[in-house]
């Protein structure tokens, strides 16, 4: 038999546990007067007790969660105790200067300062960045790790929760997601995930922070959410349709926004009937889930229908990659794509200090490689990412559109750029045309 836990709420800071066999859980919603939007975390799992305990921990940091007043004071733990730590800024052990969760055994809550201090400035992450920061602040950027791990406990790193028992570890990675997801917000912090919602035998989801209910579409995306749980807790749905949902909510307002800067350059791209997202939940026209489970924004060129661009979204940071997409969907659509990418000559083009290199496509990259997966009817190049490789793609920032992004491409001069991300489409409409 499944079991489902999961925390409701009742009404202003009044919090209901619930633990029942998986088909009782829309009933038990019911008995309560309940709506999904009422359900703020559920997990599923075989073994009762496992449950049980995960469901106990997460209330104990919902019942604990101020975003206004400090943190918890962990109760001490065994040497090889599963806890739940967290970074917070300047040094001040508060929510509002908390900038990573973690969780882990042993030395690991300290195990990101000797990366920070390992790892040469410029490769440096966004949390090692800030750990960096921190150092640099408190004088102590010539001392040892361990001189820096002595300092930082208890101000810029702390423990939050300890966990003992069986399902320990399940507990400190539920309340871990618990507060990246529905406490902090994902892109609030520098985590590069949101956590995971699949541990062992057990499922989970948390009511992202930034659904609003007074905006429609968002308490329609999470009813959609705990529907699907109630009826699957491991529907592919949920990973690839609607928790990416969630993040085209949040991202609405930049994208707006995005619109009015790139007008006169591209024009939105209709997606309706073209992804994941019913067409009545997309937050915009040009906004979609695409692919696997890729939060997109969609633009054609003004003049010239030979492709379409698609910003994919970051799961956890405001930023994007650019690829280049066919004009439309089917296979004839995908081979007029090709062939035009296979005869393209990049013209002359400048924009901010990026040259282009006016010369066929074909001659720049060393023959038709560029063109990724030709076959699958989804055919795709990256014109920001050296070779037109994936891991070396370019993320603009889509909050801050007009903040400049460095890397390197091939149909450019010199091959190094430094642009904005309405630099980067402006540079492609001239340079493919």
């Amino acid at each position: 038999m499944a079991w489902t836990g999961a925390i409701l709420e009742c009404g202003p800071g009044q919090l209901q546990c619930l633990c029942v066999p998986q088909g009782d859980f829309s009933h038990e919603l019911h008995a309560y007067g309940l709506q999904s939007w009422n359900v703020l975390f559920a997990v599923n799992g075989s073994n009762h007790d496992e449950v049980q305990a995960i469901v106990y921990a997460v209330a104990c940091a919902a019942n604990a969660w101020n975003p206004n007043g400090p943190i918890p004071v962990p109760i001490a733990g065994a040497a090889q105790s599963d806890y739940v730590y967290a970074y917070f800024d300047h040094g001040n052990p508060g929510w509002a200067q908390c900038f990573y969760v973690g969780k882990g055994r042993g030395t690991r809550w300290m195990q990101h300062i000797d990366e920070a201090h390992k790892t040469p400035a410029t490769q440096r992450t966004a949390k090692a960045q800030r750990i960096w920061h921190w150092v640099a602040n408190n004088g102590l950027t010539n001392q040892r790790p361990a001189a820096m791990r002595a300092a930082a406990s208890g101000t810029l790193v702390r423990k939050l929760y300890h966990f003992h028992g069986p399902y320990s570890a399940a507990q400190a990675f539920y309340v871990e997601y618990f507060l990246i997801t529905h406490c902090l917000g994902t892109h609030s912090i520098a985590n590069d995930t949101n956590g995971n919602a699949d541990q062992g035998n057990c499922t989970a989801i948390a009511r992202p922070k930034h659904l609003d209910q007074a905006i429609p579409k968002h308490v329609a995306v999470w009813d959609h959410t705990v529907c699907a749980f109630k009826l699957d807790p491991q529907t592919p749905s949920l990973e690839h349709t609607w928790r990416p949902a969630s993040i085209t909510m949040l991202a609405e307002p930049y994208a707006a926004a995005l619109d009015v800067c790139l007008q006169g350059i591209v024009v939105p791209n209709a997606m309706a009937g073209q992804g994941r997202l019913p067409d009545h939940l997309m937050p915009r026209p040009n906004m979609q889930v695409t692919g696997a489970s890729d939060c997109t924004l969609w633009y054609s060129p003004l003049q010239h229908p030979h492709y379409r661009l698609e910003l994919r979204f970051g799961a956890t940071q405001f930023l994007t990659t650019i690829n280049l997409r066919s004009s439309g969907t089917g296979r004839n659509h995908d081979r007029a794509f090709i062939a035009y990418l296979h005869g393209c000559v990049i013209a002359n083009a400048v924009v901010g200090n990026a040259v282009t290199d006016a010369a066929p496509l074909a001659n720049l990259y060393g023959g038709s490689r560029y063109v990724k997966d030709p076959d699958t009817g989804r055919p795709y190049f990256k014109p920001f990412a050296l070779n037109a490789e994936g891991p070396r793609a370019v993320w603009f920032d889509i909050a801050n559109p007009h903040n400049p992004a460095s890397g390197a491409t091939n149909w450019i001069v010199g091959h190094n750029f430094h642009l904005s991300l309405v630099q980067a489409i402006e540079l492609i409409v001239h340079a493919f045309n």
